[in-house]
C-alpha cells in the first residue's frame, strides 16, 4: 500500500527522490554554492537546470543534483529548462 501523505511529507523535507536520504548541511551548502557559482559565471538570470546538471555531474552525482533542485527550487513555466 502506498502512503501518499508520507510521500508528500518526505518530499517537503527533501528526503525522497527514488531513495531515502538526508544530506549533511555542509554538503548541501557546497552543492548549492556550485549551482549558484555556475549561474553567476554564465550570467543566468534564471538557472538552467538541465545545463547545470550536465556541467556539474562531474562534481556531484546526478541524483543528488536532481534532489537539491527539487528541494530548493520551483519550476518556471518559461523557459523550458529554467528553474
Amino acid at each position: 500500500m502506498y502512503d501518499y501523505n508520507l510521500y508528500n511529507d518526505l518530499q517537503k523535507i527533501g528526503l525522497f527522490l527514488g531513495r531515502w536520504r538526508v544530506f549533511d548541511v555542509e554538503y548541501e551548502t557546497r552543492v548549492l554554492s556550485y549551482i549558484i557559482n555556475l549561474a553567476e559565471t554564465k550570467n543566468w538570470t534564471v538557472i538552467d537546470r538541465s545545463e547545470s546538471c550536465r556541467i556539474l555531474q562531474n562534481e556531484v552525482p546526478l541524483l543528488i543534483l536532481e534532489s537539491i533542485f527539487q528541494h530548493f527550487t520551483l519550476p518556471l513555466n518559461e523557459p523550458e529548462n529554467g528553474w
